[in-house]
């Protein structure tokens, strides 16, 4: 066999190869990417399972006051007491057990404004505000037109605590 100059021929195993045409090896640097995920995933599930999400229970900061301070303490707001009693033409509304106020049949305009204002001077007089509670207690026989129309006047006043004391006979049959 004869050579020519340009070309060049290797012996592989017996037999002759020409050179030219073989592409040269060439070594490409890969990553191996699942023995990186595997390491990924275990380390993962270490911090997962050794991480403590609850904080300890056993101390909690607290600022003690000092032996002569002076501690302020507020108390519930005792409500103010309105009575309402059964009268022959209308009822009479007693506020705290200093004003009065008779609501009667025949001019139910001039018994309202009167118990707004004797209301509104036992309020001022204990110091009470809008807010505060109001606590209304009537007799049996007092009709529902009354109350409701008292019950009226206080939300005109801004009394927006205002509940209604039942007695147990109420109720009953």
């Amino acid at each position: 066999m004869q050579m020519e100059a340009d070309e060049h021929y290797i012996e592989d195993g017996g037999r002759l190869r020409l050179e030219a045409f073989e592409k040269p090896k060439s070594r490409k640097i890969a990553l191996r990417m699942l023995p990186l995920i595997d390491v990924i995933f275990l380390l993962l599930a270490f911090f997962v399972l050794t991480a403590n999400f609850r904080l300890p229970e056993d101390f909690m900061s607290i600022k003690l006051p000092k032996r002569d301070a002076r501690i302020e303490t507020y108390s519930a707001i005792e409500p103010l007491n309105v009575q309402v009693t059964n009268q022959s033409n209308g009822c009479r509304v007693v506020i705290g057990g200093r004003a009065q106020a008779d609501i009667t049949a025949d001019d139910i305009d001039t018994g309202l404004a009167e118990f707004a204002n004797a209301f509104r001077s036992v309020a001022d007089a204990q110091g009470r505000y809008a807010g505060d509670p109001v606590e209304i207690r009537c007799d049996d026989e007092v009709t529902w037109e009354y109350l409701v129309k008292i019950y009226d006047v206080l939300g005109s006043m801004g009394m927006d605590d205002v509940t209604f004391c039942m007695n147990e006979s109420w109720g009953r049959s």
